[in-house]
């Protein structure tokens, strides 16, 4: 099972600012989506949204779902911090990013990904409107917000259905559902078996190392590594 929330301890990040040079930068306007927070510009320019999580375990969750989405080429770099006092923070570090407006040919784009969105439980990978996607410079289609997947909820309700052991039901659930039907569109059997094979090749080891220099602690990469193993 999965380690309490309150257990869990967040690791160093790498590549990315601590709480307290983030301090000294210039605050900004941004958007905030569900969970609000803070935008912080530095003197090159570049842009990190802090926000604040339920928890430290919901922090170095979505730094995990975030990291392997990264690997992927579709996510944006987000890791787990720590802010003055100890309360955790999830650090997304921004980019250019414009409105994904779903055609025939995103969703075609979307559909090369889906079998992580489906390996990683992430039901809230569209958001509501879209709002959870977006399209970058380099014409990419990036999930942007990663709290919905993994062990939590969006909003930081507890998901025990990704564990080990338990059944994957979202190959097959995920593909009916409004959200399905926006990201995706219609699914075809070829689409669903280049998807699952993704999966099938994923390596956990890279997973692992790019979730560790995300700020990820070890109880919360062990439950993110059987999982997969498992699924």
């Amino acid at each position: 099972p999965a380690q309490p929330a309150k257990a869990t301890k967040l690791g160093k990040a790498s590549g990315v600012p601590d709480w307290t040079s983030l301090q000294a930068m210039k605050r900004v306007q941004g958007p905030l989506g569900s969970q609000g927070g803070q935008w912080y510009e530095d003197s090159s320019g570049q842009r990190y949204l802090a926000k604040p999580a339920k928890s430290a375990g919901h922090a170095a969750n979505e730094a995990a779902v975030a990291a392997i989405y990264r690997e992927f080429n579709v996510g944006s770099q987000t890791a787990a911090i720590p802010d003055a006092s100890g309360n955790p923070q999830v650090l997304v570090v921004g980019a250019q990013i414009q409105p994904a407006n779903m055609t025939p040919a995103l969703q075609a784009e979307a559909k090369k990904n889906m079998g992580i969105d489906m390996l990683l439980s992430n039901w809230d990978a569209y958001g509501a409107g879209g709002q959870n996607v977006g399209i970058d410079p380099n014409c990419r289609l990036l999930r942007l917000d990663a709290g919905g997947g993994g062990r939590f909820r969006a909003q930081g309700g507890d998901k025990p259905s990704f564990a080990p052991g338990q059944p994957w039901q979202e190959p097959a659930s995920m593909i009916t559902t409004s959200f399905g039907q926006s990201m995706y569109g219609t699914v075809t059997n070829g689409e669903m078996a280049s998807a699952m094979r993704q999966v099938a090749n994923i390596d956990i080891a890279r997973m692992d190392a790019a979730m560790k220099a995300a700020g990820v602690d070890d109880a919360t990469r062990k439950l993110f590594r059987d999982t997969i193993a498992d699924r």
